[in-house]
């Protein structure tokens, strides 16, 4: 905290090491960036880094605190530098998806878990809005259960969305799809040039376009809270892509009482409904649903705690 001490503070990308500093000044702190693009102010008291440029440069900052944001991406033998060049500080890692992208808890590199706020929890606060979700009717696997053209104009026809695809050809192809038909699309991935990718996201924040096209840059780190709508056009085997995926559509905005989810493939059949309560682990299995799994109403969508009566529609399972 402000006051105490020096602290480095570590991202993956460079969207996240900007967005960081920025909100870090906002609340007060010294903010100094180790990156090639800013010039450096070693006085100040927080640093903001890269994780593979402050292990690459080889001269870290000085730090009584390390932060890892988004501390699942932290590959083994990366983070093993880190925690070699600050052995005596005190090391902090975030993230709502406390698991690795093979699958394996976090528990090789932290002692102890604190769960800040459940869903629940964030859903009674005003944190996060309702999720509605169109799924079929048993996980589909690596299947579809329709075209995700026809599904959007049907469930999220005007609604500012995040579409998630299998492949990278795949995501081009589904923008040009929705351009074709008049729908304001577009699609990036991981070649595309920072410059281009920032573009394209803030004409998405301007509505500009109405679906932002992506394979994997667009899981994390990306905050367009009038965007609500979710379609999933892939699969995924962890519960964390999952989790981040839906995650981008369900902050508040003026106006949005709720999200919707297009679960093409029906995986949340397999992770659980989005606002499902979590129960995490630093061992074993990183992330499971909590207690009684909430109900996907039928008719119209809704997630709700066992009901004979959905208390959206009034619809009657």
């Amino acid at each position: 905290s402000k006051g105490h001490g020096r602290a480095v503070w570590l991202a993956h990308r460079i969207e996240l090491v900007d967005q960081a500093a920025e909100r870090l000044r906002a609340h007060g702190h010294d903010v100094g960036i180790v990156s090639p693009r800013h010039r450096p102010d070693p006085w100040a008291t927080t640093q903001v880094a890269s994780l593979d440029t402050l292990v690459s440069r080889g001269q870290p900052p000085p730090a009584d605190c390390v932060v890892l944001d988004e501390c699942h991406h932290a590959a083994a033998a990366t983070y093993a530098e880190v925690l070699r060049q600050y052995p005596d500080a005190l090391h902090l890692g975030l993230t709502a998806t406390p698991q690795r992208a093979d699958g394996r808890a976090l528990g090789d590199h932290y002692d102890a878990l604190v769960v800040g706020a459940q869903y629940s929890d964030l859903l009674r606060d005003g944190h996060l809005v309702q999720c509605r979700v169109r799924r079929p009717a048993e996980p589909l696997g690596s299947d579809l259960a329709r075209d995700p053209l026809d599904e959007w104009r049907e469930h999220g026809g005007g609604r500012q969305t995040f579409a998630f695809a299998r492949t990278v050809e795949l995501a081009h192809e589904y923008a040009q799809r929705m351009r074709d038909a008049g729908i304001l699309a577009e699609a990036v991935d991981g070649t595309t040039p920072a410059r281009e990718r920032a573009d394209a996201l803030a004409r998405f924040r301007d509505g500009e376009t109405t679906v932002l096209w992506n394979v994997h840059v667009l899981t994390e780190g990306v905050d367009v809270p009038a965007a609500s709508c979710c379609l999933l056009a892939r699969g995924t085997t962890h519960a964390s892509t999952y989790l981040q995926m839906v995650g981008r559509v369900l902050r508040p905005s003026p106006g949005k009482d709720h999200a919707i989810l297009l679960d093409m493939p029906g995986v949340s059949h397999v992770h659980g409904l989005p606002t499902s309560d979590r129960e995490y682990a630093l061992s074993g299995k990183a992330i499971a649903v909590a207690g009684k799994a909430l109900r996907n109403c039928a008719q119209c969508g809704a997630c709700y705690e066992s009901a004979p009566v959905c208390p959206v529609c009034g619809y009657e399972a």
